[in-house]
C-alpha cells in the first residue's frame, strides 16, 4: 500500500523537511503572511529522530532557535524538542553520540531548568501551519 506511516523512515524525515522548506518558501515569496510553526519544526524533528538521524534532528533544532531568535519563528524549541535530540543521540549510541547528548542536556537544562514549564511562548497569533 501506499501508507506513508509503513514508508521508510528515512524517506518520511526528508519528506517532512521538504514540506517544511516549502511553507518557508512560500512565506518568503508573500503568499502567506505567517511562517511555519515551531510544532511543523518538531514534527521533522521527530520524523529525524525516528530514521535514527539525530545530526539532521539537532540541525533542525538549531535553525528552530535561530529563526525564533532572528523574529522569523514565533515558537521556540521546548523542553521536548531537546528531549527528541537527546534521546535520537542516546539511541545512536557511541561515545561521540553519549557526548552529544550529554551536552544537549546540560544546554537544555540551563535555558529551561530542571522542572520548568517546557514552552518558550511566542508572539502571535493562530496560522495556518
Amino acid at each position: 500500500t501506499n501508507d506513508s506511516r509503513n514508508a521508510d523512515p528515512a524517506l518520511n524525515a526528508n519528506r517532512a523537511e521538504s514540506l517544511l522548506r516549502k511553507m518557508w518558501a512560500i512565506y518568503k515569496a508573500g503568499r502567506i503572511t505567517d511562517s511555519p510553526r515551531g510544532s511543523t519544526y518538531k514534527g521533522c524533528i521527530i520524523a529525524y529522530q525516528k530514521s535514527s538521524n539525530p545530526n539532521r534532528a539537532e540541525c533542525l533544532l538549531r535553525e528552530m532557535d535561530d529563526h525564533f531568535k532572528s523574529r522569523a519563528l514565533r515558537d521556540g524549541p521546548t523542553k521536548s524538542e531537546f528531549q527528541c535530540v537527546i534521546n535520537a543521540w542516546q539511541v545512536l549510541g557511541g561515545y561521540n553520540a553519549q557526548n552529544r547528548a550529554t551536552k544537549l542536556r546540560v544546554e537544555m537544562e540551563t535555558r529551561f531548568g530542571r522542572g520548568q514549564v517546557e514552552r518558550v511562548h511566542g508572539r502571535g497569533r493562530n496560522r495556518p501551519f
